[in-house]
């Protein structure tokens, strides 16, 4: 697929995660709609070396150089102009994280952000103030990544606390057993409502938003087991689905629940952080608006709104 650059704007997001690199190729029309006109997706796991050894394996540089040589042709393709990519946990904790971004550079001429959990959960925000009004409310988002999982509270699109926990699912499957994740994940949500007890922001909180891939797949899981809608899961729901999941071995996952392997190994780690957290919070439910860095990537991108956004 081609499109005219002095026409139209064309875009790439890509988002280099701690269990996968995700990549996003969209375009602005005359009319200021923007369209994704395709996404792609490499279990990359970069995590996996960094988190046991501090640097990015020899095979999983290998892996990521043949991941942008396949951007590559889509990016001549298509003619995209204008590209961002960020990194997150997983280059932003390896000894030798610099050296891959400098070679991504070198090879593609493709500039990699390393981003810290801050600037991460800002850019997420976008994304969630386009798909949930939160003028008058005070949410609190939660991004849970391969290495870390990123909470913010956010009132009149104003960040009120932003924090990254070094408790992602990747380093959760490091833990012997099931137990020591439920204790991580259980000292996570102290840890988070101590924060908040210290600023009287407990009170405050009136909404709950999860972003990103293990959040998307908790709502195809309450599609598939309650059968209604995936933009949202009720606290009970999520405790019934994560006690039927766990019954469930990683090769039942995939062909039961239809995951990705690279998905179906994290998946509990994940709902058990999500449970932890509302149940600590004594909140009932978790809004999944579909949506992640890479979409908040394109409108922090865009000079203004978009009138409408397809295939978002």
């Amino acid at each position: 697929m081609t499109v005219d650059p002095y026409i139209e704007k064309t875009f790439l997001a890509i988002d280099i995660g701690s269990n996968a690199m995700r990549a996003s190729f969209a375009v602005l029309d005359r009319s200021n709609d923007l369209e994704i006109l395709k996404t792609v997706r490499f279990p990359l796991r970069l995590g996996l070396s960094v988190f046991k050894k501090q640097k990015i394996s020899d095979e999983k540089i290998a892996e990521t150089v043949s991941a942008f040589k396949e951007l590559k042709k889509d990016i001549d393709e298509m003619n995209i102009k204008n590209i961002r990519a960020f990194a997150t946990s997983a280059i932003r904790d390896a000894k030798n994280g610099n050296e891959l971004v400098e070679l991504i550079k070198k090879k593609f001429n493709i500039t990699i952000e390393v981003i810290d959990g801050q600037k991460e959960a800002k850019i997420i925000s976008q994304a969630v103030n386009y798909r949930i009004p939160t003028e008058n409310q005070c949410a609190m988002l939660i991004d849970i990544g391969g290495g870390s999982t990123e909470i913010t509270l956010l009132n009149h699109h104003k960040i009120l606390y932003s924090k990254s926990f070094q408790c992602g699912t990747l380093r959760l499957l490091q833990l012997e057993n099931l137990e020591e994740v439920k204790s991580t994940a259980k000292a996570l949500s102290k840890e988070l409502y101590k924060d908040l007890e210290k600023k009287e922001l407990i009170n405050k909180v009136n909404l709950c938003i999860g972003t990103g891939g293990n959040l998307r797949r908790m709502g195809k899981l309450r599609k598939i087991f309650f059968k209604r809608s995936y933009l949202k899961i009720f606290q009970s729901e999520l405790i019934a689905i994560n006690d039927e999941v766990q019954k469930f071995s990683i090769e039942q996952r995939m062909n039961f629940l239809n995951m990705r392997r690279d998905r179906a190994d994290v998946i509990v780690p994940a709902m058990t952080i999500i449970e932890e957290i509302l149940i600590k919070f004594d909140l009932t439910e978790i809004l999944l608006p579909q949506v992640g860095l890479k979409e908040g990537i394109f409108l922090g991108e865009l000079k203004k709104m978009p009138r409408n956004i397809y295939n978002f």
